[in-house]
């Protein structure tokens, strides 16, 4: 009785494992050398300022002019994705992305009595002592490279993390219609986590990424058409962070 009842249970352990192989999706997805894919996303960024805390002249005062983020503007993001696989948990990776958002910056004066003149308004001016903004829209197209460390796949599913950088190049630099004139090229750093899921003909990965800038954002004044400087005199350093949505097609 009691072998019989262990061939029962080992034949049910066989059909069982059976039945949860046959549903693997792609199951030789991951035994490719090499394969290519695309990828949407959602960003979310702004700069990281640090101030001069100098007092600077803004149309006729001396005043300690104060620079902050404003609220994180969201954008939207296409790339392409190329993958060698190295071994069976390393992956190198190449993945220019090309992406559409905005950066903000508000400012204040500490002392009420100044008053910024925005060129670019027709109404010449802003309110006197409290915030200002300053809208700019980037489309920074980045060219990363990344290395992606997948644990052991469960059934449909394969989380990894995810660490690279690469080169930026924000290709609207070049307007000089903007109070504070930006670089064309920036350096930087990722690192973010994901989950590959296996359906019949393909994965889909959704991935978080965290990304920051390690050059000086801030550029040259006569970068920009207006001679009001003080949007960018109060400020010694701009850097870029953006946390990414992204979906991978694959």
């Amino acid at each position: 009785m009691k072998t019989c009842r262990s061939i029962s249970i080992l034949f049910l352990f066989i059909a069982v494992n059976a039945i949860a192989q046959e549903a693997r999706n792609t199951p030789y997805a991951d035994d490719r050398l090499f394969h290519v894919g695309f990828s949407i996303g959602l960003d979310f960024g702004g700069y990281s300022v640090r101030e001069t805390g100098e007092p600077i002249d803004v149309n006729g005062t001396n005043t300690i002019v104060h620079a902050r983020t404003s609220s994180v503007g969201p954008g939207f993001a296409v790339g392409f994705i190329s993958d060698v696989r190295l071994c069976k948990y390393l992956n190198l990776r190449f993945c220019p992305t090309l992406h559409f958002g905005e950066r903000s910056l508000n400012y204040r004066s500490a002392d009420t009595a100044a008053v910024f003149f925005d060129p670019r308004s027709r109404e010449g001016l802003h309110y006197e002592g409290y915030f200002n903004y300053n809208n700019d829209v980037v489309i920074p197209l980045d060219i990363p490279v990344y290395l992606k460390f997948s644990a052991a796949r469960e059934g449909n599913y394969r989380p990894y993390i995810i660490t690279g950088g690469g080169v930026s190049m924000n290709v609207n630099s070049f307007s000089r219609e903007r109070l504070v004139a930006t670089k064309f090229v920036d350096y930087f750093f990722e690192i973010g986590f994901g989950v590959d899921t296996y359906f019949r003909w393909f994965k889909f990965c959704p991935e978080i990424r965290y990304h920051i800038g390690f050059n000086n954002q801030l550029g040259d004044p006569n970068d920009i058409n207006f001679t009001d400087t003080y949007y960018m005199d109060c400020i010694s350093r701009l850097t870029n962070h953006v946390i990414s949505l992204t979906f991978n097609f694959e």
